[in-house]
């Protein structure tokens, strides 16, 4: 069995990928490794302007109710009362939690979280992308 096999190998021509076959290859690799990046900034780009546009509406909706709440004319205290609020710091701190407006905050937080997280994931891409190329 063995001697046949071998017989049968020499009868064949040696096997040789085409010269251009490697570059060609890792050509297709590079394409696609610059696809992909493309992709993930492009997704990065739309999280950053859609949350940029979420927060800018989120501030012109919510940001005139945390304007106009009690928590802001409470607050206003610390800058023309001082020497009170310095004597009742304890009763002044519990109505500044009591009255701080925090669904509309966390609204607002919401999508600066996620600009936040957009531009890491951006700056990321950018630095990954350029220690590769290096």
């Amino acid at each position: 069995m063995e001697d046949k096999l071998s017989k049968i190998f020499k009868k064949l021509s040696e096997l040789e990928p085409a010269p251009r076959l490697e570059g060609f290859i890792l050509a297709k690799i590079t394409r696609e490794r610059n696809k992909l990046i493309r992709e993930k900034k492009t997704l990065a780009w739309t999280g950053l302007f859609g949350s940029a546009l979420a927060a800018v509406y989120t501030i012109s909706v919510f940001g005139q109710q945390i304007w106009q709440s009690d928590f802001w004319r409470i607050a206003t205290l610390a800058f023309s009362d001082v020497n009170i609020i310095a004597s009742n710091w304890g009763d002044y701190a519990f109505s500044l939690l009591e009255t701080f407006p925090a669904m509309q905050a966390a609204i607002l937080l919401a999508p600066v979280f996620v600009l936040l997280l957009s531009l890491n994931a951006y700056f990321k891409l950018v630095n990954n992308n350029k220690r590769q190329h290096i």
